[in-house]
């Protein structure tokens, strides 16, 4: 299998693009176990339960211009299907999508170097895994 860069990396939350200015971007999924082990068994089992899933994206602001943009896209509560193409828009790549709300955002100031953007996304549903067409 072919190993590919991130510089490529696309990210919409509904019509709006957040990916412009990225640093990183990350997704996780995890599911939850009930317990079914019962008293006289000698090994643990489990049953499978729900799932759960989130993303984090850290983007540099860019003064009155895509900064301003992104920090609005993503206000608090915010729901839309965020898109994640980890190779780019073309043909027969990869693409998932996965209805979203915005959990958390912040804006990092250090005096001595990039205004950086953070927004936590969790997961509302399935995430669905395509090829482009």
């Amino acid at each position: 299998m072919a190993k590919y860069s991130g510089e490529d990396l696309v990210v919409t939350l509904g019509s709006d693009t957040l990916s412009g200015m990225f640093r990183t971007f990350e997704t996780s999924e995890e599911g939850t176990q009930y317990d079914q082990t019962a008293g006289a068994e000698a090994n643990k089992t489990y049953l499978a339960g729900k799932k759960d899933g989130n993303a984090t994206l850290m983007a540099l602001a860019v003064a009155a211009g895509d900064g301003t943009a992104l920090w609005a896209a993503v206000a608090i509560n915010t729901e839309g299907t965020l898109t994640w193409m980890p190779e780019g828009t073309a043909v027969g790549k990869a693409r998932h999508k996965v209805n979203a709300f915005v959990k958390t955002r912040s804006q990092r100031f250090p005096y001595d170097n990039v205004v950086e953007i953070t927004v936590a996304f969790r997961f509302s549903g399935a995430v669905t895994d395509e090829l482009i067409s």
